[in-house]
């Protein structure tokens, strides 16, 4: 069965090779899950990670801990805007 960090790892990840602290999928999962959970914007989402961090930690891959708000921006608002 596939999950959904699967999933997310065959998403190509947009922007560049170097000064990437954070797993894509990591990025995304965490992004979606507290979105479910009632995160409105990028400084909530980053606040949920860190509030969540244990249990984050239990499934995603967390080299450098949770990425900042402007780490998330990025990473969703880039790819979104490749999608589209």
């Amino acid at each position: 069965m596939k999950t959904p960090i699967n999933y997310f790892k065959t998403l190509e990840e947009p922007g560049r090779e170097r000064c990437k602290l954070h797993l894509f999928e990591g990025v995304l999962y965490l992004t979606i899950a507290a979105v479910v959970c009632g995160a409105d914007n990028f400084v909530e989402i980053e606040s949920f990670g860190e509030n969540k961090k244990a249990w984050l930690s239990t499934f995603l891959k967390l080299p450098n801990g949770i990425p900042s708000h402007d780490t998330i921006a990025k990473a969703v608002c880039t790819h979104r805007c490749k999608i589209v």
